[in-house]
């Protein structure tokens, strides 16, 4: 027999399928008025206000229901997704993780995504296991599967369930993505852009296949197809930002290409704030239990990276992790990154007085550790990057935080309060388009190495299939650092430099084929680009530089690691002084080894400059010879000067909060 409860329950049913939300609420609430039990009105109501947009109705009408049934598992599973839409992350745990017990495979895939989002990886892989498990045809699971493994380090274990998802859901976008995104990880470049492709072909608009393809192509140096998508990308990341969604756009791939610095903020931003809604941090207070510092004690220092192993960043910090003051500092590390037996891994594990593998940690449980360990100043190594953690700054574990050294701009986090920077790359124009307060150094805020190896045997130009006569150009910067205007201007050089060439690193495998077709397309001869691949050992590298004759670098996002290297190695680098960090680093580090006149400010005058140096071998052996003088008593390669700096500033910073100040911009004097 039909109640009349049931015949409301019905109407309000169809008044929604009608495509009328707020009639349908409010006859719910009219029959909840005389049943405020009824557990199908309940059920019905949370979902009407979700799709109606009102949050805080539809979580309210799902609390009053589990209050009466709290095993009902679609009412958990709908609680959990309201609260991560809603960007309450740790809230909406507990709902999808109750949800997942009583549920099955689509379950167990949304508490994997959730974990996953929480940063808590190895948990999100057990979840989606079991839902593969439960559900082998499941593309949804598998793809998740094959997401987590990727968030862990562990891309080559991601290809067998990624493919597996393709095979399943071959007309599902999000399948081709991150297949794509796997290989592009597993450094099968060609393999991910087809997989973008592919994506796109199936979704025109989707902005994480435009995003991801975009900056891939720039990394191919495929020009002509990354003009044709960039207007696309860019329109999408003004569209989401707009709306208060986050673009798909990483912030490091548009500062490859875009060197506004309001711009490059916004996108920052966005992507700080997110970390802050998936760690569910008030980034007012600090979240995380921590005990206070012993008055006099030393100053504890805490190194959070992804990147403690055979990389850049660790090739330049590790010689300043060993000169720390040890009687005013105690130096801990948190390593995120997958473990690294490398002799530079194991380097930095023993430059630190406490090194913490934390991989396979959750965000939380790393943020945790560090307040536990009572750091004082805890400084973010990676930022906005591949493999960056935000969510743990954003949980406040450390008093004082800040940004340095693994990206070169804003984190757009207001959970960091300073980054570290220098008169060059950081001048006070630039404080307005930082979240964080600047702290410049007197100096280049780059450390180096200055016990770095240069091989002694001896590189020969044969070796590395250099001609034996004529100037060689060189430029070893990744391929979405070079732009296509830049190219135009080192093809230039070489018609105007007879039998010149230019000596490039081949970063991935599309890229001399793409640049050689550019520069038979411009009229010079492909055979006059030569490429170079990696080395076993960073010591080769240096010594093979000194083959070159002049480094041209790169415009928009400068050489960091790589113009260190030249200089260190005796090769002069011609810059451009740009307007954004990442535009500004090669200026500052040439104004540090002493160098300023290789600075100019614009295109015309860097190719200018070139072919005046490859005219003039007197001039360019006096340049040389200024740098290999320059080297040992200049700042840039002082690192004991350059450590002490960096520990004022860090005593300059922790002063300012002892006396209850707020950040504020500081300017360090040796």
């Amino acid at each position: 027999m039909t109640t009349a409860a049931d015949a409301g329950l019905g109407e309000a049913i169809a008044l929604f399928r009608k495509g009328a939300p707020a009639e349908a609420a409010a006859l719910c609430e009219r029959l909840l008025a005389a049943s405020p039990e009824d557990r199908e009105l309940l059920d019905l109501l949370s979902v009407v206000e979700a799709a109606r947009g009102r949050s805080a109705a539809a979580i309210a009408a799902a609390e009053r229901l589990l209050a009466l049934e709290p095993d009902r598992r679609q009412a958990r599973a709908n609680l959990g997704a309201i609260l991560a839409a809603e960007g309450r992350l740790v809230e909406a745990l507990p709902h999808l993780e109750r949800a997942a017990a009583l549920g099955g495979a689509a379950e167990l895939v949304t508490f994997g995504t959730l974990l996953g989002e929480l940063g808590d990886h190895g948990a999100a892989i057990a979840a989606f296991e079991r839902a593969v498990g439960l559900a082998p045809d499941s593309a949804d699971a598998a793809r998740g599967l094959g997401v987590a493994l990727m968030a862990a380090g562990r891309a080559r274990e991601a290809l067998p369930p990624l493919e597996r998802a393709v095979s399943l859901g071959p007309h599902q976008a999000a399948n081709w993505t991150e297949l794509g995104s796997a290989f592009r990880r597993g450094k099968d470049l060609a393999r991910a852009l087809d997989c973008y492709r592919r994506a796109l072909a199936l979704a025109p608009d989707n902005p994480a296949a435009s995003a991801r393809l975009l900056h891939q192509l720039d990394q191919a140096c495929a020009w002509e197809e990354a003009a044709a998508l960039r207007p696309r990308v860019r329109a999408q990341t003004e569209a989401a930002l707009a709306a208060g969604r986050l673009p798909s756009e990483p912030v490091l791939a548009q500062i490859g290409y875009e060197d506004d610095p309001a711009v490059n903020l916004r996108l920052a931003a966005a992507w700080a704030n997110r970390a802050a809604r998936r760690a569910g941090a008030p980034v007012s207070r600090p979240p995380v239990p921590r005990r206070p510092r012993a008055a006099g004690g030393r100053i504890r220092l805490g190194y959070l990276s992804h990147d403690f192993r055979d990389h850049a960043v660790s090739q330049l910090l590790v010689r300043t992790l060993e000169l720390h003051d040890r009687a005013a500092f105690e130096v801990f590390a948190y390593g995120t990154g997958p473990a690294d037996e490398s002799p530079l891994g194991r380097r930095v594990r023993d430059a630190v007085d406490r090194f913490r593998p934390m991989a396979a940690d959750s965000d939380r449980a790393i943020a945790e550790a560090i307040a536990a360990d009572r750091v004082d100043i805890l400084i973010d190594l990676n930022g906005p990057t591949e493999g960056g953690r935000l969510e743990i700054a954003a949980l406040r574990p450390a008093p004082l935080q800040v940004a340095w050294l693994g990206f070169p701009g804003s984190s757009g986090a207001g959970y960091l309060d300073y980054a570290i920077g220098d008169r060059v790359v950081t001048p006070p124009p630039l404080q307005p388009f930082f979240s964080e307060a600047l702290c410049r150094l007197p100096h280049c805020y780059l450390p180096a190495d200055d016990t770095a190896e240069i091989a002694e045997e001896p590189a020969t130009r044969a070796a590395c299939g250099l001609p034996p006569d004529g100037f060689v150009f060189a430029s070893f910067n990744r391929g979405f650092k070079i732009d296509a205007e830049t190219f135009a201007g080192w093809m230039g050089l070489l018609k105007d430099i007879p039998q010149s060439v230019l000596w490039l690193w081949r970063s991935n495998a599309l890229i001399d084929g793409n640049l050689k077709r550019a520069a038979e397309a411009s009229g010079v001869a492909s055979s006059r680009l030569v490429f170079a691949e990696r080395l076993p050992a960073k010591a080769q590298h240096l010594r093979r530089l000194s083959l070159a004759d002049l480094a041209l670098d790169t415009r928009v996002y400068n050489g960091h690691t790589t113009t260190s290297d030249c200089l260190w190695a005796g090769l002069p680098v011609l810059a451009i002084l740009g307007r954004h960090f990442a535009s500004r680093v090669s200026a500052s580090l040439l104004q540090a080894v002493g160098l300023p006149e290789l600075v100019v400010r614009d295109l015309a005058a860097y190719c200018a400059a070139a072919a005046g140096y490859a005219r003039a071998p007197a001039t360019l052996a006096a340049l040389k010879a200024k740098l290999q003088a320059n080297r040992r008593r200049q700042p840039l390669f002082d690192t004991a000067r350059h450590t002490r700096s960096l520990e004022a500033g860090y005593r300059a910073m922790w002063d300012r909060l002892s006396r209850g100040e707020r950040p504020q911009p500081l300017d360090i004097e040796e």
